[in-house]
């Protein structure tokens, strides 16, 4: 048993700010959702946390299933987790081999390193040595950019194409089939900061991800960072670096969250670190730092990793690969998403007086409820709005609605959530009447 070094310590104190809440009030606690712990190659067709991998690294999810795909590296397959908790193969017959399109199942490959899901199209998009290939829903397997090895791929695809890096350049392969180098050189290195995007350069990109805005996150192991691509075309340091020059040994894997916190596995210290959205500060979210895999059932914090080969997140907690298997750290606060007041009806951004709205994010309710004249207190939800309750009309952990009173001013409001103890706020734009 051995401590990894664990530098600062970061607390973030439980203060609900604009955007998101997060504290320690109930510890997030840990599990583990596949894997026995054994090396091998077993269990398909029956509960993920009695099968067998052999060395699960990069993770991906599909938001509307909630089905959890991992790469299985040293099994040379991609396999998948249902919501029922069953595991089963989606890619590989695990020989090593150069791929063949046709059949997924029956495919070999010569070495699978990345999956994400896209929305967009509903493919399961894979990197592997030989290139990017695709995955439809028939199971049929293409490949889509040959020769060319794609080391590191996004686990979330975008409407506008598929991240991926050769660890030096960020690039994104767009569904006409052209390559864009977004960012990045031949040449190794750490500039760019406050200047453009497309001129910064990398040391070693070891994970790439994306937000509920398409904003672009960056880890750069070598370098110790993690870096964000800004709207206007530049790019920042968001994590590591001179902003937290102790912290972090080697960010190999990243996530964000629909409210734009950032989740980071530090493969050297087995750490996972959270950096909160409104303000930047970074604690520890996961992890002791003793290198073997314990602690389910217990606090995240006081758990510990064999490994952390991979990182994913959405509303139901943060997934790590741990050395055979993969856990999940259960996240127990209520989140707004980024841009996620916004009409029910037309999905714009802001609030119309008279029209119903939508607050989207996570654990936003306990349960299911609707009330067609409204309720306040709705499914262990209470919505208040610049102080003052309003009648929540449908309630549930992911989303609620409610009406905008005619007679609310334009401007900007305070729309705050309570969820039992816990409080989320953020702020929306009442907006005149909507355009005939």
């Amino acid at each position: 048993m051995k401590r990894h070094g664990s530098g600062s310590a970061w607390w973030l104190l439980m203060w609900v700010v604009l955007g998101v809440g997060v504290g320690g009030a109930n510890a997030q606690v840990i599990e583990t959702v596949a894997g026995m712990g054994a090396a091998g190659f077993a269990g398909d067709g029956g509960d993920a946390r009695q099968a067998m991998l052999d060395g699960p690294r990069a993770l991906a999810l599909r938001p509307d299933t909630g089905d959890l795909f991992l790469v299985d590296y040293s099994n040379n397959r991609i396999r998948r987790v249902d919501a029922r908790g069953v595991i089963g193969t989606v890619a590989g017959s695990g020989e090593i081999n150069p791929l063949q399109e046709g059949s997924a199942l029956r495919s070999p490959f010569i070495q699978l390193h990345g999956v994400a899901w896209s929305a967009a199209d509903g493919k399961l998009y894979l990197a592997e040595s030989g290139g990017l290939l695709a995955v439809d829903a028939a199971g049929t397997l293409k490949a889509v950019l040959l020769d060319r090895a794609v080391p590191v791929l996004a686990g979330e695809a975008g409407r506008s194409g598929v991240l991926f890096s050769d660890f030096l350049r960020v690039q994104r392969w767009e569904a006409d089939g052209t390559v864009r180098t977004l960012a990045g050189s031949d040449e190794p290195g750490d500039e760019g900061d406050g200047g453009a995007a497309a001129a910064a350069r990398f040391q070693f990109v070891t994970a790439l991800a994306q937000d509920r805005l398409g904003r672009i996150w960056v880890a750069d192991a070598e370098s110790r960072r993690v870096r964000r691509f800004l709207p206007g075309g530049g790019i920042e340091t968001v994590a590591g670096g001179s902003l937290h020059p102790e912290a972090l040994a080697k960010p190999a894997h990243i996530a964000v969250d629909v409210a734009g916190n950032l989740y980071i596995a530090d493969s050297f210290r087995l750490q996972v670190y959270r950096v909160a959205a409104v303000d930047g500060a970074m604690d520890v979210f996961a992890g002791s730092g003793l290198e073997e895999s314990r602690g389910d059932g217990g606090p995240a914090k006081e758990a510990s990793f064999a490994a952390l080969n991979g990182i994913a997140v959405n509303c139901g907690g943060v997934y790590v690969s741990d050395a055979e298997r993969v856990r999940r750290i259960a996240v127990r606060e209520p989140l707004i998403a980024l841009q996620g007041v916004r009409n029910a009806e037309t999905g714009e951004p802001g609030l119309r007086p008279g029209r119903r709205f939508a607050i989207e994010g996570c654990q936003l309710a306990e349960g299911v409820a609707r009330a067609e004249q409204g309720q306040r207190g709705l499914a262990g939800a209470e919505l208040l709005v610049d102080g003052v309750p309003v009648p929540l009309l449908t309630a549930s952990p992911e989303r609620l609605e409610a009406m905008v009173p005619q007679n609310w001013p334009l401007g900007t409001v305070t729309i705050e959530v309570r969820v039992g103890s816990k409080i989320v706020k953020t702020t929306a734009e009442v907006l005149g009447p909507a355009p005939m």
